[in-house]
């Protein structure tokens, strides 16, 4: 009950004339009391007092209507989900006015329903890249990873080598003590060029972890097609278009 007493009251501040409406029907009441004997009057003033109730109805009636298309025409399409339980509460109200609102509470269903639908592709489609996007981000990747992987070999192969000559720089100092200085010299060269290696190699390496880790992840990459372009646009257009189908629509 007390809710039902608070719809009455918001819907007698949104609508005005509603106090008026309550004054007349009270008064036509006192005066039917009171005037039982004069049956041409009470009849004349009964006809007044249901031409204003009808038109105090009316003038209510046209000003929810014209808060609901506002609500609706004027808010993005993105939106109007915001406004549901206001939509509802104002097409709760049409019923105290002996109107049933069941056409327009369809078409706001309607609407609403429409629109959850485009936002959730909305949302699925923004997580997509385009076709010509994924070709050209693996097409990078394929030539960042093509160039790492070269390095690569370049440098095992250059490891390979240094490892050889320090074998064999060693062999030849056991075989020949009077060359050791000299060789003690290239043997030292020799190691640090190969911790440089090694440390080059490790480096290289994570690169090519990284970006096989991305090229991964490109090709997961969900692929936007053509068909969801058309779907998306379609959706919008007949958002818009039920939109627009408002600015002319009535009850009765």
């Amino acid at each position: 009950m007390e809710e039902e007493g608070d719809k009455s009251e918001s819907v007698r501040a949104s609508c005005p004339g509603f106090g008026r409406l309550c004054m007349s029907q009270s008064s036509v009441e006192h005066t039917n009391k009171i005037s039982p004997s004069k049956d041409v009057s009470s009849d004349r003033n009964n006809v007044d007092a249901e031409h204003i109730i009808s038109k105090i109805r009316r003038k209510a009636t046209s000003k929810l209507l014209e808060h609901i298309k506002l609500i609706v025409l004027k808010n993005p399409i993105e939106r109007l989900p915001l406004f549901k339980v206001e939509l509802e509460k104002l097409i709760d109200a049409f019923t105290e006015y002996g109107i049933d609102p069941s056409p327009l509470k369809v078409k706001v269903d309607k609407l609403m329903m429409d629109i959850a639908s485009y936002n959730s592709m909305q949302s699925a489609c923004s997580r997509m890249i385009a076709p010509e996007v994924q070709h050209q981000r693996l097409a990078d990747n394929k030539s960042r990873l093509d160039r790492a992987f070269n390095l690569q070999t370049a440098e095992k192969c250059q490891y390979e080598s240094l490892c050889d000559s320090l074998a064999s720089l060693e062999n030849r100092r056991e075989k020949l003590k009077r060359e050791q200085e000299r060789l003690e010299e290239q043997i030292d060269k020799l190691r640090i060029s190969i911790s440089g290696s090694g440390i080059k190699i490790d480096e290289h390496k994570i690169a090519v972890d990284w970006l096989l880790k991305q090229k991964v992840e490109i090709s997961k990459t969900p692929v936007l097609t053509s068909k969801d372009t058309k779907t998306m646009k379609k959706l919008k257009d007949s958002l818009e278009s039920q939109c627009n189908g408002f600015k002319d629509f009535t009850l009765g």
